[in-house]
């Protein structure tokens, strides 16, 4: 019974070193992109459903890259990022005012698709997360098998 126990989480490291491999490898990735300057059109607090105690602050803005212009499209903006959310309607206004209409945000924008943009930098914490529930996992696992093919 312990083996089973053992190789079901052996799976489970693998899986979740596998996803944290892959999301270091977007976050490198990412880190590279080439920064512009952007200007902000509207920053938003948005309401979840009436259950989410958190409210969320949008930000929408435009920037040029090289010869290419990324501006407002009419509903759909050439960039928007969720730069953060608060418990309070207040904290929320607060960071929302950061980003005050007009102002010059540095973007990062995918060199792939240059439509795509970052405002806010990923961070390899989430990845660094999961390789660490990963080890764990594993090790734990490992000492399982070990003390049961004794």
């Amino acid at each position: 019974m312990l083996t089973a126990i053992a190789f079901i989480m052996i799976l489970v490291a693998v899986a979740l070193g596998a996803i944290g491999v892959a999301e270091a490898i977007r976050v490198r990735r990412a880190k590279r992109w080439p920064a512009a300057v952007a200007t902000v059109v509207a920053a938003d607090v948005i309401d979840g459903e009436p259950t989410e105690e958190m409210h969320r602050v949008v930000v929408r803005y435009e920037y040029t890259l090289g010869e290419a212009s990324y501006r407002d499209r009419g509903k759909r903006h050439a960039g928007e990022a969720e730069v953060g959310a608060h418990g309070s309607w207040q904290g929320a206004r607060a960071l929302a005012a950061r980003y005050p209409l007009g102002c010059e945000v540095t973007v990062w924008v995918d060199p792939r698709d240059t439509s795509r943009s970052r405002i806010v930098p990923l961070d390899a914490g989430v990845a660094w997360v999961l390789l660490a529930i990963a080890l764990a996992f594993g090790t734990v696992a490992l000492a399982a098998l070990r003390f049961d093919l004794r």
